[in-house]
């Protein structure tokens, strides 16, 4: 099931099915694992399909229609994603999971007071420094910048281990340090520009493509007249700025037929290298879900698992089996039955 869990499902998703198939009482972590792998390499319809079945066996349980919600909010369908998300609370109003992630819902529609008190909601679970950073950044929107600075700042001096812990308790892995960025950003828009420099950095170190906290870096470093340095990084914005410029149009080729596997692929190189490591290798993955055996994409895996292998102990593995398929699948082989030398999923 960890394998599930974090999207590699090649080796494990027959066995997980039969294991659905056989049902008893590991079946709804059965299904999440599986409906979470799905997710992760963009099969949303097989994914719902997993839930809403999980959700059938086991009516009381709040976690399928918050994971339902998930997708929902990751296509961008906020209203039904509020309302899969009400419908998890509604089955335990301390599933906190559910309540962060309306609450995030909320922001991003504008509804900052609504989004106010669903945060607040949450200060109640055992370990709420995750749920300060969006409580600092819907106060922040609605002009409440005082306390959004004394939560911010309590967050950023915390342990470290004490917020990942607080991540993990709302099933939520954020990229980089966000009570950091926000925090220097708040800092640079009070003009305490020193303070932001500090934060910034740190933030950028753990996440490089965070083209806002750059910017705000590259304003407190005018700030601060160090003139050279804050111009390097407003050319950095700038550059990745212009580079990004093409996702709109790859977005929509994606939109107008998903199956333009060169899109995808282009795609999540460019946010890739531009914007987030976590979202372009979602859309490198995202093929897989069309064709498991497209060479291309298991190159660019394999190369950026293989940059990153000092990092993690498992990208050393991971490069080295996305260079192996890659060179398996363009060695010559008979086509397959329908005719192709790639099998293709719908």
């Amino acid at each position: 099931m960890a394998q599930s869990q974090a999207g590699e499902l090649e080796e494990v998703e027959g066995e997980l099915v039969r294991e659905l198939a056989r049902s008893g009482a590991a079946a709804d972590e059965i299904s999440e694992a599986y409906a979470n792998g799905l997710a992760m390499n963009a099969r949303f319809d097989d994914a719902l399909s997993v839930l809403d079945a999980w959700r059938k066996d086991f009516p009381d349980d709040p976690r399928p229609d918050y994971r339902i919600g998930r997708i929902q909010e990751h296509r961008e369908m906020y209203l039904a994603a509020e309302t899969s998300y009400r419908r998890s609370i509604s089955r335990d109003s301390r599933f906190y999971p559910a309540r962060y992630s309306l609450g995030r819902v909320l922001l991003h529609e504008r509804r900052g007071e609504e989004a106010v008190e669903m945060f607040r909601s949450c200060l109640a679970m055992q370990r709420p420094e995750a749920v300060q950073v969006e409580l600092a950044v819907a106060l922040k929107s609605l002009g409440e910048l005082d306390e959004a600075r004394a939560l911010l700042r309590s967050v950023v001096e915390a342990d470290p281990a004490l917020l990942r812990d607080s991540y993990m308790t709302l099933d939520q892995q954020p990229e980089g340090f966000k009570a950091a960025a926000e925090y220097g950003r708040l800092e640079t828009d009070a003009g305490n520009f020193a303070e932001a420099c500090k934060w910034l950095e740190i933030a950028l170190a753990r996440h490089p493509q965070d083209l806002m906290a750059r910017y705000a870096l590259a304003v407190s470093l005018r700030g601060l007249g160090k003139l050279e340095e804050a111009e390097k990084h407003f050319a950095l914005v700038e550059r990745a700025r212009e580079a990004l410029q093409e996702a709109n149009s790859l977005s929509q080729r994606i939109k107008a037929e998903p199956g333009d596997l060169e899109a995808r692929l282009s795609l999540g190189k460019l946010v890739l290298d531009n914007e987030s490591e976590r979202t372009g290798i979602y859309w490198i993955k995202s093929i897989f879900a069309f064709d498991p055996n497209y060479a291309p994409a298991h190159e660019a895996l394999a190369d950026y698992y293989a940059a990153r292998a000092d990092d993690q102990l498992e990208f050393a593995e991971l490069a080295t089996y996305h260079r192996n398929r890659a060179q398996q699948i363009s060695k010559p082989h008979a086509p397959n039955s329908r005719g192709s030398v790639y099998p293709h999923q719908p």
